[in-house]
């Protein structure tokens, strides 16, 4: 996850100049604004391994941020020629290839902030041309397909930063910080006088700067509110917070103004608090600055073991623990540290060489290197299976047996150009190879595996949010065939897609849900094509969270779980055959604070269960299915 880090927060001109100097052990591809002497515009920059690229020399404003796989920066940046002063958000590659602009309307568009899965852009809207701290700004959204929702009235909104679970947005107000759902509604207040909002790599506290008197002090506080924690205080001015491993980079300077900043330094301080350990400098006239946030926990259903009951993998800081079921509860074992710690993008369950056992791939997009861990069912035996010559642009990345010889593969879909790359497993590596090539390279999402035609070989389906179309991208062992299955009225809007057999005819289907109306459709597969239809309308049209797929009743057709935060209660839309059948299967007495909620059958018993890992006390509960509701008992406890 990408972080800005604000050395300027003013919305006007600023310059000064910066003498910064490494951060030691921290991998961290950066952005940033910086001033060219020959025009005064500050123009956007990329760095990575030494190397600088001057990315856009459009007139840049504010919050340069990198995209969660790697491959494009959003910013704030002049429209046209600048005559009519206004600011929108731009989207480009890291390359410098592809600049397009995501928003338009009215004055500015500032701040803007990628959400977990790169599908959407958090900023803060003046839409009224005041620039006062109070009435100046609120919270928007807009998807990468073109929907834009307001979250906030106009209440001085800026700063978003969003959890790594994408179920939360901080930001910042004259009166403080305030929580948010992606999906609007009420916010919360969760520290007074705080400014400069950074959630940590797992979304359970939030760190800020506040000022006391003289002192400007960095603080973290629960993401659910209490007491604030001091971690360092200094008499000069602190900035822009962000999480990187177990460290929080912070920006510090002396003197006042912008070009009268001296001293600038940005230092890298515990996070249990104490003196900063190192320095991360660079020399220029840098504005702003976005860097690489610590990889997010990961947590991966997967049967670590093999005894046919689903364990948790969880990754986190070059840690590996295995949740191993015992049929009642997890027992936690160490199975091995991940080196190197950071700079991983995504991480994948899978059978890699058919052994019966659940193993994991991760991706680093830093290097462009797949490194595969094998399951020794009490360990991981880890190796790099495949090196890219592109390491970043890799937009979809998703498991499936696509050539049908019994290990799982990994199909990858690379936006610059519209290819689709398999990389198939032999069991002790990745042999790669293009499988399709699309006319059509950019506005694909989502892009989800499946058997859709009851071949056994994994398929993709590809939907398009611009004209509303489902593209299916048939296996043939050894290549991808693509053609038109379904051609959606409403193209955007879409809250979720998932994959699943929900007519139990052996043949994957696809469900859709709509949030304007609180509508699932599935689109069920006759082979060669998709028919969609209704299945279920929701009087409760928003704010559901987790929507995930299982077989929880047990009669060969999968269902959906859906877990709405608003009040802790699991509904179960069980499959009729031709159509859903919703009601309530669990009612938590804590309704928020869940961040991973996973399918997979726990105990055993051949019903899919339901696993949610609470963010506030790192436990995890297991909803078990009775196969008319869940059972919900607490599992593990750190």
């Amino acid at each position: 996850m990408i972080r800005k880090i604000l050395l300027v927060t003013s919305i006007v001109g600023f310059a000064f100049t910066t003498v910064l100097a490494a951060v030691a052990e921290i991998e961290v591809p950066i952005t940033y604004l910086e001033r060219d002497p020959t025009s005064g515009r500050f123009q956007v920059k990329y760095q990575v391994g030494g190397t600088t690229t001057l990315v856009s020399s459009l007139e840049a404003l504010t919050a340069p941020t990198i995209s969660p796989n790697g491959d494009q920066i959003a910013f704030s940046g002049v429209v046209g020629d600048g005559s009519l002063g206004l600011y929108a958000i731009f989207l480009i590659g890291i390359d410098g290839t592809g600049l397009t602009q995501l928003t338009s309307g009215s004055y500015a568009q500032l701040d803007p902030a990628w959400s977990p899965d790169g599908s959407a852009v958090t900023y803060s809207l003046n839409d009224t041309g005041s620039y006062s701290k109070t009435s100046c700004c609120r919270l928007a959204t807009t998807t990468l397909g073109g929907t834009t929702t307001i979250l906030t009235g106009a209440i001085g909104a800026l700063r978003p930063d969003y959890s790594s679970d994408g179920s939360l947005i901080a930001y910042d107000t004259p009166t403080g910080i305030y929580t948010i759902s992606p999906l609007g509604g009420t916010a919360k207040l969760i520290a007074l006088s705080g400014r400069d909002a950074s959630f940590s790599p797992d979304g359970s506290k939030i760190a800020y700067i506040q000022k006391s008197g003289s002192q400007f002090l960095l603080r973290t506080i629960k993401t659910v509110g209490g007491a604030a924690t001091t971690l360092y205080s200094t008499a000069l001015t602190l900035e822009s917070p962000t999480w990187v491993a177990n460290e929080i980079l912070v920006v510090e300077h002396a003197g006042s103004g912008y070009d009268g900043r001296t001293a600038v330094k940005i230092k890298a301080v515990p996070e249990a608090g104490g003196l900063a350990t190192t320095e991360r400098t660079f020399t220029g006239k840098v504005a702003e600055l976005g860097a690489t946030k610590s990889d997010p926990p990961a947590f991966l259903a997967a049967d670590a073991d093999g005894d046919g009951m689903t364990d948790i993998v969880s990754i986190a800081s070059g840690s590996r623990d295995v949740l191993v079921s015992m049929g009642t509860g997890f027992q936690q074992e160490a199975w091995g540290a991940l080196d190197p710690k950071t700079g991983w993008s995504v991480h994948l369950s899978g059978d890699f060489n058919d052994d019966g056992n659940g193993d994991t791939a991760g991706f680093r997009s830093s290097d462009g290197t797949w490194h595969t861990s094998l399951s020794q069912s009490d360990s991981f035996s880890t190796s790099m299976w495949a090196d890219f010559s592109s390491a970043a642009g890799w937009i979809s990345q998703v498991t499936g047996d696509f050539n049908r010889d019994g290990p799982s593969d990994i199909a990858q879909f690379h936006s610059s150009n519209g290819t689709w790359w398999i990389s198939e497993s032999n069991g002790s590596s990745f042999d790669t190879n293009l499988w399709a090539d699309f006319s059509t390279a950019s506005g694909w999402g989502p892009q989800i595996a499946g058997d859709f035609n009851g071949d056994s070989r994994s398929d993709i389906a590809n939907y398009h949010s611009t004209n509303g179309t489902w593209w299916v991208s048939r296996s043939t062992g050894t290549a991808f065939v693509t053609s038109l299955w379904a051609d959606f009225t409403t193209a955007k809007g879409w809250l979720k897609h998932v994959v699943g057999d929900f007519d139990g005819d052996g043949l994957d289907d696809i469900a859709s849900f709509h949030p304007g109306n609180g509508t699932w459709w599935i689109s069920r597969s006759t082979g060669t094509g998709f028919a969609t239809s209704l299945w279920a309308d929701f009087s409760t049209p928003s704010g559901w969270t987790s929507q995930v797929v299982g077989d929880f009743d047990g009669d060969g057709r999968d269902d959906i779980g859906q877990f709405h935060p608003g009040n802790g209660t699991w509904w179960i839309s069980r499959s009729t055959g031709t159509g859903f059948a919703t009601s309530l299967w669990a009612d938590f007495s804590t309704p928020s604070g869940w961040t991973s909620q996973v399918v997979g059958d726990f105990d055993g018993d051949g019903l899919d269960d339901i696993a949610n890992h609470s963010v506030l006390n790192g436990t995890w509960w297991i909803s078990r299915s009775t196969g008319t509701s869940f059972s919900t008992s607490l599992w593990y406890a750190p």
